[in-house]
């Protein structure tokens, strides 16, 4: 994937001539180099350019390795909070039911916005 960023300005000098100035950046995270850079490669020393593919074929499975890693700990840190947040909310709901049976009901309403606030983001959140 190559992104390219640019600017590009316009002045008028005293003559009246119009000055253009561009500036491009380029970003390209591309394991291989563009081809006319292997062409010269290959030009200067063929097996260069068998090791540079080589390289980047290495390159390419250690990012995958790497992304379905960070994919699989996303996974099971998501499974954990919710978990705990689970927990959390079935607790708060306990400690509100035993609150208002023991006849503290401004307690126990403190106590439920928790769990409530926690179901509506679940709610809203799809």
């Amino acid at each position: 994937m190559s992104r390219k960023n640019g600017l590009r300005t316009s002045q008028t000098n005293k003559n009246g001539q119009n000055n253009q100035v561009e500036i491009v950046s380029q970003e390209d995270n591309n394991p291989l180099p563009p081809v006319e850079q292997l062409e010269r490669l290959h030009s200067f020393r063929p097996d260069l350019v068998d090791k540079v593919v080589d390289a980047a074929l290495k390159e390419t499975e250690y990012r995958h390795k790497l992304e379905s890693e960070q994919f699989e700990f996303f996974k099971s840190e998501s499974s954990k909070n919710r978990w705990t947040v689970g927990i959390i909310t079935v607790s708060c709901l306990v400690v509100t039911i035993i609150l208002g049976t023991m006849g503290r009901e401004l307690s126990a309403l403190g106590t439920c916005f928790f769990p409530i606030a926690i179901i509506l983001t679940r709610l809203f959140k799809r």
